[in-house]
């Protein structure tokens, strides 16, 4: 992924990203009327794409030239489709495609409710790795379009999102996977604390967490406190993107269950100062003075539940 770069298309990427496609449809037998192939526009992206709703991003190599790209259009009012996502076979396995997945979603909730996707069966791979960003088979095409020669077609709702809770034996392999891996960005990537986060307190942690697909979204862990059964620590609090409620949810899901499978009658916790706000939402009273744990500055909270 390094020795790649993932950004917005520019003007003079349009040669670029046209002969990417026409080879990778050559490489599929994708090279007929009712196809990607026949596009008029193939070669004027960044003038279709320059527009609210749409958006293409391209992947450029050490040497500059085009080698993937993936891009969101309108198909009604409240469902996009993902269209022409395309890499060449020097892209594949690298995480290019999770980055163009990722950011077509994300640009993807912000105006629709629906995702779909047209393509071919042969596209083995390319199936696999749709139907793991949670796209659902559909029996027809969502709408009649000019891809008439494709026959897979999926569905993605923008809007779903899983919540579970699950002890430590519970979790699935991925689920202890995305779990670390949201820590990590969050704690160690975005915020800079170097710091043992596999303390072996998750083996005995109720864990509470939102998921799209297999992706983790946001976080929390509980566990009794000490000796004390009564009282519950909560810690390793994140959501991977702000601003968009997730932390609500995630508490308003999580401590109901925490009380009922937990029986326990008090919340403690140690939380940054920038949240005090948020958690006296939820009840939470500040308990200390204000000290620093891993330069970060934090107060004890509790609440009786």
């Amino acid at each position: 992924m390094n020795c790649f770069k993932v950004r917005e298309i520019e003007e003079k990427d349009n040669a670029q990203v046209e002969s990417l496609i026409r080879t990778c449809l050559l490489e599929f037998g994708g090279n007929r009327e009712g196809t990607a192939w026949c596009d008029p526009d193939l070669g004027r992206f960044s003038e279709i794409y320059n527009k609210p709703g749409y958006k293409y991003w391209v992947v450029e190599n050490q040497e500059g030239n085009i080698v993937g790209g993936a891009g969101i259009g309108p198909l009604t009012e409240e469902v996009c489709e993902l269209q022409k996502m395309y890499c060449l076979k020097e892209a594949r396995g690298t995480g290019v495609a999770h980055k163009l997945m990722n950011l077509c979603l994300n640009y993807a909730k912000r105006y629709y409710k629906k995702c779909y996707l047209e393509t071919f069966s042969n596209m083995i791979a390319a199936n696999k790795f749709y139907q793991k960003y949670n796209f659902e088979p559909l029996e027809r095409p969502y709408l009649e379009t000019e891809h008439f020669s494709c026959d897979v077609w999926y569905i993605k709702d923008l809007s779903k999102l899983q919540f579970a809770a699950k002890t430590f034996a519970e979790l699935t392999t991925i689920e202890v996977y995305e779990i670390l891996k949201a820590r990590a960005e969050i704690f160690v990537m975005e915020q800079n604390i170097c710091y043992q986060d596999m303390d072996d307190v998750d083996y005995k942690s109720l864990h509470c967490f939102l998921k799209e697909g297999n992706k983790v979204v946001a976080y929390l862990r509980a566990y009794y406190q000490d000796s004390d059964e009564t009282a519950i620590r909560v810690g390793r609090v994140l959501t991977l993107e702000h601003g968009k409620g997730l932390g609500r949810q995630l508490m308003e899901q999580s401590l109901p269950v925490i009380k009922t499978r937990m029986k326990c009658s008090k919340l403690c916790m140690d939380a940054q100062t920038h949240a005090i706000g948020f958690y006296e939402k939820f009840g939470f009273q500040v308990m200390s003075e204000e000290f620093w744990e891993e330069g970060i500055l934090h107060v004890a909270m509790e609440t009786e539940i």
